[in-house]
């Protein structure tokens, strides 16, 4: 061979080891940091307003119905959840006494409740007191990659915001499934 197919080769070898390494990086980065959401198209031209006497009415698509709130167990008026018991999951059987302090749920060290799940966040979520609420708790998400979930098979919801939840209210983490009680 001579002396120029040589190192052409080696160059397009050395492309494709590059390529290799980029790739491997971007999967490592969205397996660590999360897919970044797709941004919509966006057009060269600005969108146009039509005439409303014009307008032919759109037909409303119809929306799936939203899964409808969670109803926590029956209970006495003055019953608030006392502890937070592991269901199911890698802590099945724990069970966390409930005063009136915070309680952070994660498989950082610094949670009050280290969940040894894959599929839980650093800091997951929280749940706090909430006086003002009938329950007296509330959980919230702390912005998770996989979500916090609320409730018992079809009517689970997930969370968003600020949630009430007070005894025999379910929470799903990950693969740890979380149950307050009295």
């Amino acid at each position: 061979m001579s002396q120029l197919t040589v190192t052409a080769l080696q160059l397009g070898l050395l492309v494709l080891l590059w390529l290799f390494v980029l790739g491997v990086v971007g999967v490592l980065r969205r397996d660590l940091f999360g897919a970044r959401p797709a941004a919509p198209a966006a057009s060269s031209a600005p969108p146009r307003a039509e005439p409303q006497d014009q307008a032919a009415p759109r037909p409303a698509r119809p929306r799936p119905a939203a899964p409808p709130a969670p109803e926590p167990a029956p209970r006495p008026a003055d019953q608030r959840p006392r502890a937070l018991v592991v269901v199911e999951g890698p802590l099945a059987g724990t069970r966390l006494p409930l005063d009136d302090s915070p309680v952070l749920l994660g498989r950082a060290q610094d949670c009050t409740l280290v969940l040894g799940d894959d599929y839980a966040s650093g800091h997951h979520a929280r749940l706090l007191p909430a006086p003002g609420s009938a329950s007296g708790w509330a959980l919230e998400d702390l912005g998770s990659t996989n979500g916090t979930s609320v409730g018992r098979g079809s009517a689970t919801s997930k969370v968003s915001g600020s949630v009430p939840v007070g005894v025999g209210s379910v929470v799903k983490i990950g693969r740890t499934t979380l149950e307050l009680r009295a």
